[in-house]
């Protein structure tokens, strides 16, 4: 593989979310549903197939499906799920626009969220209080990626995806065994009561 860096500013647009005061006012946003940490962290852990657009309207804080979005708090990036589509985005999330057809997106995600290097540039970037860190869009376009071959690219975020989305299947199933184990020995402490 041969490596290269680039920098995020020039593969990408990050578009802030409103401001949830400015939601709660506009009559636009009625009847929408916002986008919350639990929405991220669903679409963190499914294998959701991002969408094709790049250049989207730089105005759209509609979610749709496929689209990437960052929690500036968790420096974290997903992919919206279907769940999750038609939610609007607020402040403490950036929708991320992709300008190049060259940076796949789930490769964007698993760079974000787990490449070792980035994650070490990631953390001489976040700014604020031991209570409230968050990663400042300025900072996040300054950010430079390792930017190899788009076939490759395709390889390490599928691979990265799909480990995630096996890893929800997993904590589900554990979730589900502690559930029932317990039930059983519930039962079983009611059944021997002499």
């Amino acid at each position: 593989m041969n490596t290269m860096k680039r920098k995020l500013g020039d593969l990408l647009m990050l578009q802030q979310g409103v401001n949830q005061t400015r939601i709660k006012k506009d009559k636009d946003f009625y009847g929408y549903v916002l986008y919350d940490q639990s929405s991220f962290e669903e679409d963190l852990m499914t294998d959701t197939v991002p969408n094709k657009q790049y250049d989207t309207d730089k105005k759209e804080l509609i979610l749709s499906k496929g689209d990437i979005v960052i929690n500036a708090m968790q420096q974290e990036a997903a992919i919206v799920g279907r769940v999750n589509a038609g939610k609007i985005l607020p402040t403490n999330f950036v929708k991320v626009i992709f300008l190049n057809k060259n940076l796949d997106k789930r490769y964007f995600v698993y760079l974000f969220n787990a490449n070792k290097t980035f994650q070490r540039q990631k953390e001489r970037e976040v700014q604020g209080t031991a209570a409230v860190m968050r990663i400042p869009m300025k900072s996040i376009k300054k950010l430079e990626i390792p930017f190899i071959g788009i076939e490759d690219q395709k390889k390490i975020g599928l691979a990265y995806t799909r480990m995630m989305s096996l890893k929800k299947k997993q904590q589900i199933l554990i979730k589900e065994t502690e559930t029932l184990t317990l039930q059983i020995l519930e039962q079983k402490t009611r059944d021997n009561k002499g």
